[in-house]
């Protein structure tokens, strides 16, 4: 079984080669036990209610997971340690998502994303990390409910984010763009950074250009302290990380001291600012040849999160179909390529 893995900052999505998708906030927190389940009530078998019990050599922990995390557990926060995989919350996030996506008994091949930046000096580490992994996930509630998976992986590829994704745009770029000479970009913004790729039409094929690629460490996180910031001169307290989600689907207001406030303009305000420091430095990072880029695709939550703000980038936008996906998508599309190649994955490294 071929399983991608794309552990972000604010979201984990996971895909397998059935098809099959899962977006869950990469949260983790401590658990309580809500009176349905005291009760021995029918509990909710969804992704929004993932509590889990995780063991192995060195951990024995129970655990909210994902979205429930987010709504219920005091102590739940995003991780924005550098080294995510360090984090045992990574670490329980990856394997919950796993599980859900896994047959047993299966020999699984994983694939995992990290910041381009960071990819030549923790690509071994965390490839060599995943390899050793080996995890029981008990699930007390959701999809899996009452079963228990033992998530483990026969071989382990780790590729940069943003490359990835430009596999998936290739596939939604129109044919007439793909000649030779011809440069695409990618710009995927994500929570804590943003990731730009681009690409060449060569001779030879499609070569990336490198020396355009690069990790900038801005992202959504931006909107959320600039909202937060601008909410606190108004209540004299910041959100906590649930009220501050919520802020950004409509309608945009919070209830306090029993009554409702809206804080559209604010909202609005930090996503035109994060919008405009982020394409700023896009392209001061590409330079002139931003202009000669024939197309630049959107990847990652935050062309959502955006949206309309950013036609001003360039003359030829193109929000991919699955954005929030397209890293995931892309390395399926990698794994699928290196099988039908015949490439063995433990005896050969591949650049992609």
């Amino acid at each position: 079984m071929k399983l991608v893995i794309d552990k972000g900052y604010s979201f984990t999505k996971g895909v397998n080669d059935r098809g099959e998708t899962i977006i869950i906030p990469s949260m983790v927190g401590s658990p309580h036990y809500g009176p349905g389940e005291i009760k021995g009530e029918k509990i909710d078998s969804t992704l929004n209610n993932l509590h889990i019990a995780i063991e192995s050599d060195t951990i024995q922990a129970e655990y909210f997971v994902g979205e429930l995390a987010r709504r219920e557990s005091p102590d739940a926060s995003f991780s924005f340690d550098r080294r995510k995989f360090d984090q045992p919350g990574t670490l329980t996030v990856l394997s919950t998502v796993a599980g859900l996506l896994m047959k047993e008994p299966e020999t699984i091949t994983l694939c995992t994303c990290i910041p381009y930046s960071y990819f030549k000096s923790q690509r071994d580490e965390v490839e060599e990390k995943l390899r050793q992994l080996c995890f029981t996930v008990y699930y007390f509630s959701g999809p899996l409910q009452g079963k228990t998976r033992y998530v483990s992986f026969d071989q382990v590829l780790v590729l940069p984010e943003g490359i990835c994704a430009m596999y998936q745009a290739l596939e939604e770029i129109p044919r007439a763009l793909l000649k030779k000479g011809a440069l695409f970009g990618l710009v995927d913004s994500g929570y804590r950074t943003t990731n730009l790729s681009v690409f060449e039409m060569a001779e030879e094929g499609l070569r990336i250009r490198a020396d355009l690629c690069k990790t900038l460490n801005i992202g959504i996180s931006q909107l959320h302290e600039s909202i937060s910031r601008k909410i606190k001169d108004v209540i004299g307290e910041e959100l906590d990380i649930t009220d501050l989600s919520n802020l950004l689907v409509s309608p945009k207001e919070v209830w306090i001291d029993g009554q409702p406030l809206n804080f559209t303009q604010e909202v609005d305000q930090s996503r035109d600012e994060v919008a405009h420091a982020i394409k700023d430095r896009v392209r001061l990072a590409w330079g002139k040849a931003h202009r000669q880029l024939r197309i630049v695709a959107l990847a990652g939550g935050g062309s959502l999160e955006l949206k309309d703000r950013w036609k001003d980038l360039h003359a030829n936008v193109h929000i991919l179909n699955r954005p929030q996906t397209a890293n995931a998508d892309g390395a399926m599309q990698v794994l699928k390529r290196l099988e039908n190649s015949k490439l063995r994955l433990v005896k050969e490294r591949t650049t992609v």
